[in-house]
């Protein structure tokens, strides 16, 4: 999998570098023919983030469980489009509890907050159940510090089952929604159909039955 994704801008003036690793976005004005170069300082660029690590950190802030590539939408300006043969379907739950327990040699007060993200996470709800539970019983028996919990997703999953658990285990959910209908054209389906009505519905649903429900939602701008 590449680390950098790179975009056009709708203006034509240049592009965008996202760097997959650090999760920074950066602007880039120059050339087509050099926009390998720009991928590389953006990732030189982000490295001192990376290691702002020091030996008396004890506990880890954010764990992100880069749960699933595949998403059930299919928006026309995401920067996470991979070709077919570079998707992955799901990292398994064995997967993430060992990553965890490796987390844990290197952060001896525990992970602060577990946030999973995709793609579309909740295409693999009892995934996200598993490893919850077992974190959560692991903390138990070990006496270390149980994370907080939260999820990024486009909302259209959520559903009474979800809900509960969710409610159950303290999640926070930021749902992403770009603002107006208007706004929200380029948020599409495999059919190219708007999903903007759609998540309204799920929304008001989620306010009505979930009310005392903390929930965040993130907007998305397109124009930059």
């Amino acid at each position: 999998m590449q680390r950098c994704k790179v975009l056009q801008r709708s203006d034509g003036k240049g592009y965008i570098v996202f760097d997959s690793n650090s999760l920074q976005v950066f602007q880039f004005s120059g050339t087509s023919d050099q926009l390998g170069a720009a991928c590389i300082r953006a990732v030189d660029k982000a490295k001192p983030a990376q290691a702002a690590l020091h030996e008396d950190v004890k506990r880890c802030e954010t764990l992100t469980v880069m749960l699933t590539n595949a998403c059930n939408l299919n928006c026309k300006y995401c920067y996470f489009h991979f070709h077919p043969s570079e998707e992955f379907e799901r990292i398994d739950t064995e997967a993430i509890i060992s990553a965890y327990k490796k987390l844990l040699e290197h952060f001896a007060d525990g992970v602060e907050y577990i946030q999973f993200f995709g793609g579309e996470p909740l295409l693999h709800f009892p995934v996200i159940q598993e490893v919850t539970e077992q974190i959560i019983s692991h903390a138990k028996d070990t006496g270390v510090l149980c994370p907080r919990f939260g999820i990024n997703t486009n909302g259209l999953l959520l559903k009474k089952e979800v809900m509960d658990f969710f409610q159950a285990h303290n999640f926070f959910v930021r749902i992403s929604i770009d603002g107006t209908e208007e706004n929200s054209a380029m948020r599409v389906n495999y059919q190219d159909k708007a999903s903007y009505s759609e998540l309204v519905k799920v929304i008001k649903w989620v306010k009505n039955n979930y009310p005392d429900f903390p929930s965040l939602y993130e907007m998305v701008c397109q124009t930059l």
